[in-house]
């Protein structure tokens, strides 16, 4: 885990960044030595690069400003809202590798870029998250993603010819879009313009060597795998010259960009042994991901120890959760293996390094809320066992990482399993 030092040496990485000689280094007016960064590091929460504290509980410190828990905003490595409407940078010290100080400051860049985006066309950035359920795991899609994925990768590595290797991985791309909805299309473009940007800029900051990995993403990591699209785009992109205006100033995606400055090339063409290649193992994957997720499903219903089932008529409303640590099982049921919030008029909750198996209300597995909200394997308070009470009218319960608080009526029902808790 990196430490205050670690922090302060990337930090003053990131300041050379930003000086005036190199304004718009990145990207056009974007500054992330301006854009505050709140950290925690497991005991308490530090502001950096803000002249003014957020709230009056913040407490000024050598470093900036600090509070003695942790700010309930910090759940991720993302861009955060803080009192008053302080937008920042937020950092998990505690979820992070050991690092060096170039890949931490080019971390602090990456999740300042997504303040940026914020206050800059943020209709530019936007992507429907909830698109990826139902997403089409199949033997064709995930055959071209990987033939895509191997011409992006011939692009890059290219020094001439790389124009026909991109207009490749667009034939590709365009062969796969044809199984997928327009929702789902867009998930993956906007998504490449959030993130894939983002990484575009770290990639830039850490000098890392840019490409996709092969074999390809795992078959299930949509929303990854888009990181590493959204940069090698942009990367192509930036070898036919000036392209951020064109981006911002317009509303076309980036792989749509690039297809309009290919215009002309041809395909420089896969060959059979790898298509038919390509096609045997995504053959494989699509196998494999009907096995992944019933074992996912029997791993968190035999997990051991105390479970909680939370039954409502009503729907129980995501609030939040972590889009790059939940998978769709199927049937309407998610397992967010991370974070999720959620709530109605009756109940608000929240699991943080606890695994939720949610139960769609509806049809949509997110979009129509959940009527089930099972945790299982809870760690449960040493001494005083399950907090479980009326307490002024409400229903409380407390496990490790885990709150939930009911609001009227409930029906608690004990078993030799845990609880389960239904509501009317």
């Amino acid at each position: 885990m990196p430490d205050l030092n670690d922090l302060t040496a990337a930090l003053k990485m990131v300041r050379g960044l930003s000086s005036t000689a190199r304004p718009g280094t990145l990207w056009p007016e974007f500054q992330p030595a301006d854009v505050p960064l709140v950290v925690w590091d497991g005991t308490q929460t530090m502001l950096f690069q803000s002249a003014a504290a957020p709230g009056a509980d913040w407490q000024a410190a050598p470093q900036g400003w600090t509070l003695p828990w942790r700010h309930p905003a910090l759940v991720a490595d993302t861009a955060v809202t803080l009192e008053g409407g302080m937008a920042a940078a937020a950092l998990l010290l505690t979820g992070l590798p050991t690092m060096t100080t170039p890949e931490l400051a080019a971390l602090i860049v990456h999740e300042s870029f997504h303040v940026y985006q914020f206050t800059h066309r943020p209709e530019r950035w936007q992507a429907n998250e909830f698109a990826v359920f139902g997403y089409p795991l199949t033997a064709p899609v995930l055959a071209a993603r990987r033939l895509e994925t191997l011409a992006l990768n011939a692009a890059l590595e290219a020094a001439q010819g790389w124009q026909g290797h991109a207009a490749e991985a667009l034939h590709w791309r365009t062969r796969r879009f044809s199984h997928l909805n327009a929702a789902q299309i867009e998930l993956e473009r906007g998504l490449e313009r959030l993130e894939g940007l983002a990484q575009f800029i770290e990639w830039k900051v850490s000098g890392a060597r840019p490409g996709l990995p092969l074999p390809d993403c795992a078959p299930e990591a949509v929303r990854q795998r888009c990181y590493g699209t959204g940069a090698a785009l942009a990367l192509l992109l930036e070898r036919g010259g000036e392209w951020q205006g064109a981006f911002m100033n317009g509303d076309l995606s980036l792989d749509e960009l690039l297809s309009e400055r290919l215009a002309g090339w041809t395909p420089e063409a896969t060959s059979p042994e790898q298509v038919a290649a390509a096609q045997a193992d995504a053959s494989l994957d699509a196998e494999q991901v009907q096995a992944a997720r019933q074992q996912a499903m029997q791993d968190v219903l035999t997990r051991p120890g105390p479970r909680l089932s939370l039954e409502s008529a009503a729907p129980v409303w995501p609030q939040g959760f972590d889009p790059m640590n939940m998978s769709d099982l199927g049937g309407g049921k998610v397992l967010h293996r991370r974070y999720l919030k959620f709530g109605n008029a009756q109940v608000s909750g929240e699991a943080l390094g606890q695994a939720v198996l949610t139960q769609a209300a509806g049809e949509h597995p997110l979009e129509h809320g959940f009527s089930v909200v099972l945790l299982t394997g809870l760690i449960l308070p040493r001494l005083n066992g399950p907090r479980l009470q009326g307490e002024k009218g409400a229903l409380v319960f407390g496990a490790q990482g885990v709150q939930l608080e009911i609001s009227g009526p409930a029906e608690v029902q004990a078993g030799p399993e845990g609880w389960t808790v239904r509501l009317p």
